[in-house]
């Protein structure tokens, strides 16, 4: 640590952190009591911004990583700042164009400092002149991320875990097989910790005239159900490379049994709320664990966390981004090999949420409900086409391991929105409803 950094060190820079991190979106540990946090790693990548690894400690649970960028400049500088010390401003480095530019311009570069390394993953990859714009993209994310130049996307892994991060994984498994279902990766940053390298940052294309599909979906436009099609047909597409080039395995009776084992885990936050419908439930995923375990399905790499915010339109085509899993995974799901129907169930999910977005649970108009069921039938059927024609097979229509990843999905939204969104929990509880019915 360099002196311009030593402040970091300090009880009282590290008291303003821990009051400053519950209050970030990305922020994971919500709700379990923060006893403190310490300096792990201080990597500077400009004689005023570092890559920091702070440790969070609890009460009662085990420790988490969190990885901040922090900037230290004089002490006038303007507000936002964490806190200021000793004629200093902490600062949180995303909020700070020349740091970013900075950043982005050692990745360009591929340089290597100590522990730190950076990465050109992408031979044209220039650095940002010292004009560059810099802004947050701008959605909810439990990692955070900045435009740069509208050109580069700057992802700041919050979480770092031993090993390659799951996202970058797949974008360089996807950049070698020369795919065309994902934007560019073009470089990233790691650093080694216990001996093991773990992904701080990914920097990838960025594609201004793309729009997510959630925004293209909304209003239930009943065109977009031509574009479930494509969906479909491009998660196909993406699914087929990454089985082409990368890990597959006929799925084993013990790993069947690891997926059920999983799904029933996911039960217990919520078993109060879901406790009439648990026996079904249940009954769901055994059925679902014997049919997997003598069916020789394939498992292998896939994306994860798949839902409308995860696609991207661009003029001709559309494109899957974010392949870190869902945000509560564990490290080991996210890297574990799964069977495609993970994926669709997601975006099955995904339509169905969609519909229901914009309805309250004391919806007053009466034709709303059944018109938003219609629409995500709809795009359901649509999608499970598209995807068919993409494999070459039949639709999906009746697979009880497919079943089994929607009720699975549904759980894990109850749990989430009863931490984060509580007037929202009525949509999964009504889709968990209509799937064990179904």
């Amino acid at each position: 640590m360099t002196a311009t950094f030593d402040i970091l060190g300090s009880p009282a820079v590290a008291e303003a952190v821990a009051l400053w991190l519950p209050t970030q979106r990305w922020y994971a540990d919500k709700g379990a009591p923060l006893a403190r946090v310490r300096v792990r790693e201080v990597l500077p990548f400009h004689p005023a911004g570092a890559l920091v690894l702070w440790q969070a400690e609890f009460r009662d649970s085990p420790p988490s990583l969190y990885h901040v960028p922090l900037g230290v400049r004089p002490g006038s500088i303007a507000d936002p700042v964490i806190t200021r010390r000793s004629g200093l401003a902490v600062t949180d480095a995303l909020t700070d164009p020349e740091l970013v530019r900075s950043l982005v311009g050692r990745i360009a570069a591929g340089d290597a400092d100590g522990p730190l390394s950076f990465s050109r993953e992408a031979a044209d990859l220039v650095p940002p002149g010292k004009a560059a714009t810099v802004r947050p993209l701008g959605v909810q994310q439990s990692n955070s991320s900045v435009i740069v130049d509208d050109r580069h996307l700057l992802k700041i892994v919050r979480r770092p875990a031993p090993g390659v991060d799951t996202d970058l994984a797949v974008q360089r498994l996807l950049a070698a097989a020369g795919s065309a279902e994902s934007p560019r990766l073009l470089g990233s940053a790691e650093v080694t910790v216990d001996g093991r390298p773990a992904t701080l940052a990914v920097l990838q294309e960025y594609l201004p005239d793309a729009r997510d599909g959630w925004t293209l979906a909304a209003g239930t436009d009943p065109g977009f159900v031509d574009q479930a099609a494509e969906i479909g047909r491009t998660v196909a597409r993406l699914h087929d490379v990454l089985a082409t080039h990368g890990p597959t395995a006929p799925i084993s009776p013990q790993r069947a049994r690891r997926i059920g084992r999983s799904m029933l885990d996911r039960l217990l936050p919520v078993a109060d709320v879901l406790e009439p419908l648990l026996p079904q439930i249940r009954d769901r995923y055994t059925w679902a664990v014997v049919e997997a375990a003598g069916s020789g399905i394939l498992v292998q790499r896939v994306h994860g966390d798949l839902h409308l915010g995860q696609l991207l339109r661009t003029p001709d085509r559309w494109l899957a981004v974010d392949f870190e899993g869902e945000p509560a995974a564990t490290p080991a799901e996210r890297t574990a090999l799964h069977p495609v129907v993970k994926d669709i169930a997601g975006m099955l999910r995904s339509f169905d949420y969609r519909a229901f977005a914009g309805l309250s649970e004391q919806e007053s108009d009466p034709d709303l409900r059944p018109r938003a069921q219609e629409w995500a039938d709809r795009c359901r059927t649509a999608f499970l086409t598209g995807y068919a024609a993409g494999t070459g097979k039949e639709p999906l229509t009746a697979d009880p391991l497919l079943a089994a990843y929607e009720i699975d999905k549904a759980v894990y939204e109850v749990a989430y929105e009863r931490r984060n969104r509580p007037s929202w929990s009525w949509i999964p509880l009504q889709a968990l409803a209509r799937l064990l019915r179904e």
